[in-house]
């Protein structure tokens, strides 16, 4: 199956950053009568949490978004982290509901800002990453989109079975 997000432009992860604040709501609203503090802690089927998803979710768009900010203004050393979503380790517990939705959603936005910024040359602009490879400022965004997707989706996958 080919990557969908390797062809992604910035327009296009500009546009998918902006969208996250309407779909997560969109996510967390689908069992209109049960706040989300009411299921976010509950650990689904696959091990995970609303608020450990959402949490992980912005501590990687955070990472990502620092990595995006330094590639568009030198040429950085960049975590692992940032191309290999193994290398994502956070210390401690998840955040709580509340912290983990505003990282997710304001770093959303500042990114996106961030982007939206760009001109077209920063998009080639290129991070070493530890370990010796690189990567572009393009890929730096199309893995933001791929981050804050795939988290919408288990979380929206997730709400049903929590919110019971």
């Amino acid at each position: 199956m080919a990557d969908q997000y390797a062809s992604l432009k910035p327009g296009n992860v500009v546009s998918t950053l902006r969208s996250l604040e309407r779909r997560l709501a969109e996510a967390l609203a689908q069992v209109p009568d049960k706040p989300p503090e009411s299921f976010a802690y509950i650990v689904g089927s696959g091990g995970e949490s609303v608020a450990s998803l959402l949490s992980d979710a912005g501590r990687t768009l955070s990472l990502l978004d620092r990595a995006l900010e330094q590639t568009f203004i030198s040429e950085p050393v960049v975590h692992e982290g940032v191309v290999n979503a193994a290398a994502r380790v956070w210390e401690g517990d998840a955040l709580a509901l509340a912290a983990g939705h505003e990282l997710f959603i304001d770093t959303a936005n500042t990114m996106a800002d961030r982007a939206d910024a760009a001109s077209g040359d920063d998009w080639n602009r290129t991070a070493t990453v530890t370990g010796g490879t690189s990567v572009t400022a393009m890929e730096i965004g199309q893995e933001a989109a791929r981050t804050a997707i795939t988290a919408l989706i288990a979380i929206r996958d997730l709400v049903p079975e929590v919110a019971q």
